[in-house]
Order: C-alpha cells, then structure tokens, then sequence
C-alpha cells in the first residue's frame, strides 16, 4: 500500500526552512500546469489537455506540463504489485492505452511512433511485473511509476501533432529523494540543480516538458513513490525549483467550494491552512500549500472543460485585481 505523502506542519520546519536558501530562478511568466487522471482519462480529454497547452503556449510563453497517469491506472498497478491478476491487470492497462493510440487525432507516422515507444515501455513493465517478487518497496515504487510514464508519452504525441515542440521527461532523474519507496521525501536543492540542467534547456530552446507527476528517484537512479495522489505535489515542487508565476491545478472541478456548495473565487494560503473543510485538502493537498506558502507562486484551480471559467485563486496574499 503506497502511503499518502504529508508534511506535518511542525515536522515539515526542516523541508520549509531548506526552501529559503535555494537560489530563486528568474524566469519570467512561467506557468507550470498539471493534469490530473480525469483530464487524461481517454482520447477526448487528452486531446482538450493538448488544446489548453497549445493555448498557454501561445499566449502566456514559457510553458511546463505535468502529468498524472490515465484514470483507473495506478490502482491498476496497485493491483499488480499485491499479485492479484497480474496477466489479467496487464491486459487491462494494454487494452486502455491502444484504444487511445488508435484514436488519438495522429498522422500515420507519429502514431507509429507512438505506439512503438508506448511498447517499449508496456514490455519493461510486462517483465517488471512478472518479476515483482519478491515485492520489495523498491519493486513496487517502480511498477506504480508506469501510468506516468504511458500519460507523457500520449500527451507529448498529440501536443507534437499540434506543432508543439513537446518532450516528455521522467522525473526519476529530476525530483530527487531519499530511499523512503513508498513515501518519498524530495531533495529540493538537488532537484533544483537536476531541473536547470534536465527542464530549463529544453524551456531555453522554446520546447514545452511534459514531466511525469508522482514519481522521483535517489541518487543513485532508483525510482520512488512520493505518495499516492501526489502529483499536484510534485507539480508544486516543480513550480518551486523553476521559479513560476503560476501552478495551475486542472482538475474535474470549476474551483473550490465553501461549505454552501458556492465557489470560492480566491483565498490565501493562510486561509487554506486555517480552513477546517475537509473538501478543500481532498481537491488540494496540503503539501502544495506547506511548500508553496512563502513564494510568490500563485495557484489556481480550473475545470479541463471551462479552461476560461472563473475557477478558485490561491496566492500569499491577495489583491483587488482578478485573472
């Protein structure tokens, strides 16, 4: 069972006071983006999440993409790392992918290069999982890491189709962690050196990285799990080290709502941490917040669907002025 990475407010000093002497990047207006399992969830939806990346990119520049895998994935791979199915599990994630290949808007020659890649990758997991036991921590964080790495593939392939210069990145070699498998706690000097050399050149040459969320690595190369439903998490950790202007949360969901059923149209990160509704911290998790808190980073949450509706703006303080 992976453990929900948390950051406890007082045990969290040590991460929140190593953020102040990283070297702040001066990036001008960059938005880094994250699409979760509903916004990847079949061909349509990829394709509006390629739409709303072409639209960034063409009118707000500098542009960073991070991916959840495609929904019911990860608990797909869940079932795999307990035994239970695995031919049957392994069928079942194959199945999803092709059917989106297939109808994914492709030319003919991107989708064969699509499918070849998206093979390469099924058959590491195939042998990965056939050869999980013994199911130690380490087996099991990389066998979760899979959905990811499916998601880059089919966003980068359609976001290409559109004439963007799109390039999918594993974060094993990005976000790095201690050896916590299952629970990962991130290195954020160290992954703020891995994203200048690894995210930033491709940014310096105009291209959009389609990371993958919920995944990093030791030093030594090993993949691990920061926690199940933590890729809004890494997201944040990515808008940290890069210097963003804007972490944008896409989700399935016109913002946040107060306890009416109303929309909360901003609130400060204090606000959130003071807030006893639990709805809010299931649409964002606290560990967003925690690390964010102290930033100028600005946070908003949207629906896939009404990328021009109004949505919920988090920030450090507020002003007047609306988006």
């Amino acid at each position: 069972m992976i453990a929900e990475a948390r950051i406890e407010r007082r045990d969290n000093l040590d991460v929140l006071e190593s953020n102040t002497v990283l070297e702040r990047e001066k990036t001008t207006d960059l938005y880094v983006m994250k699409f979760g399992g509903f916004s990847m969830g079949d061909a349509v939806s990829i394709e509006q999440t390629a739409n709303i990346v072409a639209s960034y990119k063409k009118n707000n520049g500098v542009t960073v993409v991070v991916v959840s895998a495609m929904k019911g994935t990860t608990d797909k791979l869940d079932e795999i790392t307990k035994g239970n199915l695995i031919e049957d599990r392994l069928l079942d994630i194959d199945s999803s992918h092709r059917e989106v290949i297939e109808k994914l808007h492709l030319s003919s020659k991107r989708r064969e290069e699509l499918l070849n890649n998206y093979i390469g990758i099924y058959n590491d997991l195939r042998f990965s999982a056939r050869n999980i036991f013994p199911s130690t921590d380490a087996n099991k964080a990389r066998i979760f890491s899979y959905g990811e790495q499916f998601s880059a593939l089919l966003l980068e392939a359609r976001c290409q189709e559109l004439r963007i210069e799109a390039v999918a990145l594993n974060t094993d070699h990005i976000i790095e962690t201690d050896s916590n498998f299952l629970s990962a706690n991130p290195d954020l000097e160290k992954t703020q050196e891995n994203a200048r050399r690894l995210v930033s050149t491709h940014i310096q040459k105009g291209k959009v990285p389609i990371i993958t969320g919920f995944f990093g690595g030791t030093k030594d190369g090993m993949v691990t799990i920061l926690g199940r439903n933590c890729s809004d998490y890494s997201a944040a950790i990515m808008a940290y080290v890069l210097g963003a202007k804007e972490l944008i949360l896409w989700k399935n969901t016109n913002g946040l709502y107060d306890e009416k059923g109303g929309t909360i149209e901003e609130m400060t990160y204090g606000d959130y941490l003071n807030s006893p509704d639990s709805g809010i911290r299931k649409a964002v998790q606290e560990n967003v917040v925690l690390l964010l808190q102290d930033t100028d980073i600005i946070v908003w949450v949207k629906h896939v669907y009404d990328p021009d509706g109004p949505g919920t703006k988090m920030a450090r303080f507020l002003d007047d002025s609306k988006k």
